[in-house]
């Protein structure tokens, strides 16, 4: 398991290393663009335009939803991985408390969602 170093390291090829192993059908990432779609789906389908989104990484779940005008929160402990994802999102409230030394409070309420890790454990509770 990577430590926030680790994702620090591989974040401006983050997103290149997901796109290959998907395409390729091979681990980690195979199947990855087909369960974002199907969670992006059933966002689509909730009333609710704000999403929480822990562990975001580079955004590639989130930054799809922030461009149909979803408001986005998020928070990740990889700090580079924040600077690739703001990128993508710049009006997006994205933090980092445990390495910034910030706990803000956010006004979130609607939709949570889990990129990355939890992307599988996310799709049967939406």
């Amino acid at each position: 398991m990577l430590n926030s170093n680790g994702f620090n390291v591989w974040a401006e090829s983050y997103d290149k290393s997901v796109r290959v192993s998907d395409e390729s059908d091979t681990y980690p990432f195979a199947g990855y663009t087909a369960i974002l779609q199907e969670i992006c789906h059933r966002v689509q389908s909730c009333a609710g335009k704000t999403v929480l989104d822990i562990g975001f990484g580079t955004a590639t779940l989130t930054s799809k939803l922030y461009d149909q005008g979803y408001q986005i929160y998020g928070q990740d402990f990889s700090g580079e991985m924040i600077k690739q994802a703001q990128k993508k999102m710049p009006q997006a409230r994205l933090n980092c408390p445990r390495l910034c030394g910030q706990h803000k409070k956010n006004p979130c309420a609607g939709i949570f969602g889990f990129s990355r890790s939890g992307a599988a454990l996310a799709a049967p509770l939406l």
